[in-house]
């Protein structure tokens, strides 16, 4: 036996879309001890998700802002030039709500995580698994069944992750303001300013009553398949053409004691591609999910997120679609810093 097969067999190879990678250990383990482990990462995962969530609720409603400015100041929630920027939404906030606004939908979302995490893990422990039957019988149909299988998990997890996602982004993005619908009876009296849903559950009904069942579920839905599938796409080009080249480029002509920072310097210019092209994503399922407050909305039947992209594009103009950008990119350097400083 060569020494690879021995390696290979005391260490097997890792494959996260494989579910008995994850009961396999060295030797045999009883059902008991494997549905304790198994329920144990699935609490300490739970728990993770109950902590981010709470850390990063001001973060998550900030940026949420920003990419639903366009369609506030089109409802006449904000004045014609929005927030003014990313100091102008902090300023806002702070004014009108208070410290506490920052964290508006943060149990929301800590609720509705919990479900949309176990609801994800399962449609895509099911997907690996039928992944592996179809390879067995049919190669060409497993090929099919991998191409076609992130869009499958996105449809078969919309009726709880977008239903999560369409009554978050009506419950967050809602700031105090004053009403569009109410017109003041004197000219000096002030228009009332408050929040026009109190709840989550206001939210929810106030997209039901638009949209029924079909949109607070599947609202969305064609956008984030879209997202899915230029993400995948992106990453895997960045991954087999570009990252390769950095690394090479950056191992031969740099020297060693700049080596790190150059590298850092390519991963954040990596994220900056990324962040470009997918942020338009962000921000049309956004203006799609939000609800109009001039007047009743009726749903237009048969409408794609390119239709939206089309009516983003003639009111707001092209650089609309970017809202949000310096937001996100300055997390996603954020994040690439504190990795770094975590590693190293």
């Amino acid at each position: 036996m060569s020494i690879e097969a021995a390696v290979g067999e005391q260490h097997p190879a890792y494959r996260p879309d494989d579910p008995e990678f994850y009961m396999q250990d060295e030797g045999q383990q009883s059902p008991v001890a494997g549905s304790v482990r198994v329920l144990g990462g699935v609490a300490f995962s739970v728990a993770r998700l109950v902590t981010l969530n709470c850390a990063w609720a001001p973060v998550n409603r900030f940026f949420l802002l920003q990419c639903a400015e366009g369609g506030l100041v089109q409802n006449g929630r904000l004045p014609h030039g929005g927030f003014s920027g990313m100091r102008g939404c902090v300023l806002y906030i702070l004014k009108k709500e208070g410290t506490l606004g920052f964290f508006r939908g943060g149990l929301t979302d800590m609720v509705l995580s919990m479900p949309a995490y176990l609801v994800r893990v399962a449609v895509a422990l099911w997907t690996a698994r039928l992944q592996q039957w179809l390879a067995v019988d049919s190669w060409p149909a497993a090929v099919v069944f991998g191409v076609a299988a992130p869009g499958l998990r996105v449809l078969l997890t919309a009726p709880i992750v977008g239903a999560k996602n369409t009554v978050l982004c009506n419950y967050t993005a809602d700031i105090v303001a004053p009403s569009s619908n109410k017109v003041a009876v004197n000219a000096e009296e002030e228009e009332e300013e408050a929040y026009l849903y109190c709840s989550a559950g206001e939210a929810a009904a106030a997209v039901r009553a638009c949209w029924g069942w079909k949109g607070v579920c599947f609202r969305g839905l064609d956008v984030d398949i879209a997202a899915v599938y230029a993400q995948s796409l992106t990453l895997q080009l960045i991954g087999r053409f570009l990252t390769p080249h950095l690394g090479h480029l950056i191992g031969e002509q740099i020297q060693r004691p700049w080596q790190a920072a150059a590298m850092i310097a390519a991963a954040i210019g990596v994220r900056f591609i990324c962040s470009f092209l997918f942020q338009p994503f962000q921000v049309i399922r956004v203006r799609m999910t939000l609800l109009s407050t001039g007047g009743k909305q009726k749903p237009k039947p048969n409408r794609w997120f390119w239709h939206y992209a089309r009516e983003i594009m003639r009111q707001d103009g092209i650089t609309a679609f970017w809202a949000g950008f310096r937001m996100r990119l300055l997390l996603d350097v954020t994040s690439i810093l504190f990795g770094t400083l975590v590693v190293h």
